[in-house]
C-alpha cells in the first residue's frame, strides 16, 4: 500500500453505520459533518468514502486552506470533501450551501468546531445529516 492510498480500520460493530452513511453520500444530496477529536481518522475515513465507489458519483477532496468557491460552482452529482472545514468563514459557507443541493458536501471538523459548524450550516433550504 502506498502513502497514497486511503487506509481507515473499522470494526465489526460499526460496520453497518459504514454502510447507512455509504448510502446517505452516493444516493442523495445535501449535506453531512465527520467530526471527532485530532488524529481519529476522519480524514482517513472520508478518503475510504472517496475510494469506496467512483461509479456513482465523482469525488472532490479540497483542504479548506486551499478551497476555491469559483471552481465548485455548477457541479452536479459530486461528492465534495472539505477537510479543515472550521477555518471557513460563515460567508464562504454561506457560499457552499447552494451546492449541496446538488451535490454531497462533507465537512471535516475536529469535534470543538461542530456546534459553530453546525450554526453555519442551519438552512431549511438543504438536507443535512450528521
Amino acid at each position: 500500500m502506498t502513502n497514497k492510498e486511503p487506509y481507515f480500520f473499522l470494526s465489526k460493530n460499526l460496520r453497518e453505520l459504514k454502510i447507512i452513511i455509504e448510502n446517505i453520500v452516493f444516493e442523495s444530496n445535501g449535506c453531512g459533518i465527520i467530526y471527532g477529536d485530532k488524529k481519529t481518522g476522519k480524514t482517513a475515513f472520508a478518503k475510504y468514502l472517496q475510494s469506496a465507489n467512483l461509479r456513482k458519483k465523482e469525488t472532490i477532496y479540497i483542504n479548506a486552506k486551499e478551497i476555491d468557491l469559483e471552481n465548485l460552482n455548477n457541479l452536479t452529482n459530486h461528492i465534495i470533501i472539505i477537510d479543515d472545514a472550521h477555518i471557513l468563514t460563515k460567508n464562504q459557507i454561506n457560499s457552499i450551501k447552494p451546492i449541496c443541493k446538488d451535490n454531497f458536501v462533507i465537512f471535516i471538523t475536529d469535534k470543538e468546531y461542530l456546534v459553530l459548524l453546525k450554526e453555519y450550516l442551519k438552512d431549511k433550504n438543504i438536507k443535512f445529516t450528521l
